[in-house]
């Protein structure tokens, strides 16, 4: 039986609590698959602090496959703001890139020295390497990350 939790809670996830967006897979196997989603309007604003949680998404999922129970990760993202789709010259988007055509490269990240109001200490590493590669419907940009 296919089954789909919201919300699912892991522990020890960098020694805290966390809950990831959805969890779905065969009851009865070892194939289950963890994903985070991010919607984010151009009304909502916030676009740094917004490219920030989105790696944050990013290294949970990038640990959740770690854990033997899940065998694949994906990472979604669906904006209608072109200020994530296009370079940014200074602060927060040339770190936390996610334009078009960024790649984004195992290493260590952080919000030292950056104006991020609400994520100011903000320390993550990624183990994957990703290509940015927005696919655009109208107003709306979606992006999705195979993770793992």
């Amino acid at each position: 039986m296919f089954i789909v939790d919201l919300e699912e809670r892991l522990e020890d996830i960098k020694g805290k609590r966390k809950f990831i967006d959805i969890v779905c897979g065969y009851e009865n196997s070892n194939t289950y698959c963890a994903i985070e989603l991010k919607f984010k309007t151009k009304k909502q604003a916030a676009q740094n602090l917004g490219r920030i949680d989105a790696y944050i998404d990013i290294e949970a999922v990038e640990l959740a496959t770690e854990k033997k129970e899940f065998s694949l990760g994906y990472f979604f993202m669906i904006t209608d703001a072109s200020e994530y789709i296009k370079p940014s010259r200074s602060g927060v988007g040339t770190r936390f890139q996610l334009h078009e055509g960024a790649s984004i490269t195992p290493g260590e990240y952080n919000t030292r020295g950056l104006k991020c109001a609400g994520r100011e200490n903000v320390k993550l590493e990624l183990k994957g390497s990703y290509k940015i590669n927005w696919d655009v419907e109208k107003k709306w940009h979606f992006l999705c990350l195979p993770i793992k």
